[in-house]
C-alpha cells in the first residue's frame, strides 16, 4: 500500500512537469476536460509548479516510504562475520524511532567506546609484533 501510494505521487509529479512543459500538445489532450483550467494555470506558472510539485511530491512520499530502520552497531576489530554484530540501537526494536533522550544517547555512546577501547587493547597485544610481508595490489 505505501509503495502504491508513493508510485501515485511520483506520477502525479510526472503530469505536473509534462504538463508545465507540454505546451499546445498538452492543452489539446484535456481541452474541454476539467484538467484544462488547472493546466492553463500550471503552464502559466511552470516553475513554481514543477518546484512546489517536485519538493512537496518527494517530502510526501518519503514520509509515506518511512520505515523506521535505523541501527547502530558495532562489529569487532577483525570485521566479524555478518551475525557477529552487537546492536548497540535498533530503531524497529524502539517502535520505528530514533534514540531521542539523552540516556539513549549516552547508552550508544558508551557502546562504542567500549568498543573502541576493546580494540584498542587489542592493538597494544601486537604492540613489537614484526610484519614479514605486505602484499599490495598497487604500488604507492
Amino acid at each position: 500500500m505505501q509503495q502504491a501510494t508513493a508510485s501515485c505521487i511520483s506520477m502525479v509529479q510526472w503530469a505536473v512537469v509534462l504538463g508545465a512543459f507540454g505546451g499546445q500538445v498538452a492543452r489539446d489532450a484535456v481541452a474541454g476536460s476539467a484538467f484544462a483550467e488547472p493546466l492553463q494555470s500550471i503552464q502559466e506558472n511552470k516553475m513554481q509548479f514543477v518546484g512546489m510539485s517536485w519538493f512537496l511530491g518527494s517530502s510526501i512520499s518519503a514520509s509515506v516510504l518511512k520505515t523506521g530502520a535505523f541501527e547502530v552497531q558495532v562489529r569487532s576489530r577483525d570485521g566479524g562475520g555478518p551475525g557477529e554484530a552487537a546492536t548497540v540501537w535498533s530503531g524497529i526494536a524502539h517502535g520505528g524511532r530514533p534514540p531521542a533522550t539523552v540516556q539513549e544517547m549516552h547508552d550508544i555512546l558508551d557502546a562504542l567506546r567500549s568498543a573502541v577501547n576493546d580494540g584498542a587493547a587489542a592493538a597494544e597485544s601486537l604492540e613489537g609484533a614484526q610484519v614479514e610481508s605486505i602484499a599490495m595490489d598497487e604500488p604507492m
